[in-house]
């Protein structure tokens, strides 16, 4: 227990926030209000978990503090679960039809881009077990570097749907850090 107190409160907290926002939605009680009020907020806290989940391997480089390796999974798959969760309250805004709702994801390319990188992040959830690694072998580090594609495809997703590019600043120097040559310099940065 004492070793994975860091994964034990990330996952307490992203399970009663996930929870505290269905129950919301439930409380709300119209599918539109629940598109209206839930998508935006329900979407932000996806890209949170994602950051956070990218932000691990530069954090790791600079602080050597090795139990952030424990939330790497868990903040992945609690994006993509944020994320399902941000498309179930937007399709609220077409009484949960999903077919009317992928006609206009699909006819706003901002929402397409969003879309796509849930449909990425899909086979990487469902591979992030101990066998699917061990049954992937090296496949598994060579698909489940799409979450790099998917960094790109949020950024811009958020870019365009909230005019806002903080997001796709932060991805995008989450992903420069993995640079060799930048990662090496980050890691001479605690020494």
């Amino acid at each position: 227990m004492k070793k994975n107190w860091l994964w034990l409160l990330v996952n307490i907290l992203a399970a009663v926030l996930f929870f505290a926002f269905i129950a919301q939605m439930i409380s709300i009680g119209t599918l539109n209000g629940i598109a209206k009020q839930m998508t935006a907020e329900v979407g932000e806290w996806a890209g949170r978990w994602l950051i956070l989940s990218l932000a691990v391997t530069p954090l790791l480089t600079v602080t050597r503090f090795k139990r952030l390796v424990t939330i790497r999974k868990s903040t992945g798959l609690w994006a993509f679960a944020y994320a399902l969760l941000h498309l179930f309250s937007y399709s609220g805004r077409f009484d949960l039809n999903l077919q009317d709702a992928l006609f206009d994801i699909f006819n706003h390319f901002e929402y397409w881009l969003g879309f796509v990188a849930l449909v990425i992040m899909l086979p990487l959830a469902l591979t992030s077990t101990n066998r699917a690694i061990k049954w992937l072998k090296k496949d598994w580090k060579r698909l489940h570097k799409g979450v790099y594609a998917v960094a790109v495809l949020v950024g811009l997703h958020v870019a365009l749907v909230k005019e806002d590019y903080l997001v796709l600043i932060i991805l995008l120097a989450l992903l420069v850090a993995r640079v060799p040559t930048l990662r090496q310099r980050l890691s001479k940065l605690k020494r």
